[in-house]
C-alpha cells in the first residue's frame, strides 16, 4: 500500500494504480477532502488543487514541465495557508497561472 499525505490538508490520499496497454503505467492520488489530486497516465501529468488544473505531457519541453511544477508548488502553498477555501485560493491565484 502506498500512503501519501495530501500536501494541502495532510489527509491520507486514495491511491489507485494500474498497468495499461503495452506496459504503460497509470497512477492516481486523490484527497478525500477534494483539495488536491495528482494523476499520471499515458505520459500526461495533471494536478488539481482546489478549482485549478495544471498539467503537462512528456513531449512538452523541460522548461514547461519545470514551470508547471513551480506553479503547482506555489498553488499548494497558497491553498495550505488559505483559511477561506476554494474561493479565496481562486482569488489569490489570478495572474499566477
Amino acid at each position: 500500500m502506498n500512503n501519501r499525505e495530501c500536501p494541502v490538508c495532510g489527509t491520507i490520499m486514495k491511491h489507485d494504480s494500474m498497468s495499461g496497454p503495452m506496459g504503460t503505467e497509470e497512477c492516481h492520488y486523490k484527497c478525500p477532502n477534494h483539495c488536491y489530486s495528482y494523476s499520471f497516465e499515458y505520459g500526461g501529468t495533471e494536478y488539481y488543487i482546489w478549482d485549478c488544473v495544471l498539467g503537462y505531457y512528456y513531449s512538452d519541453s523541460r522548461e514547461r514541465q519545470d514551470t508547471i511544477e513551480r506553479k503547482v508548488k506555489k498553488l499548494v502553498e497558497l491553498a495550505k495557508a488559505d483559511s477561506e477555501g476554494i474561493e479565496g485560493t481562486a482569488r489569490k491565484t489570478k495572474g499566477l497561472l
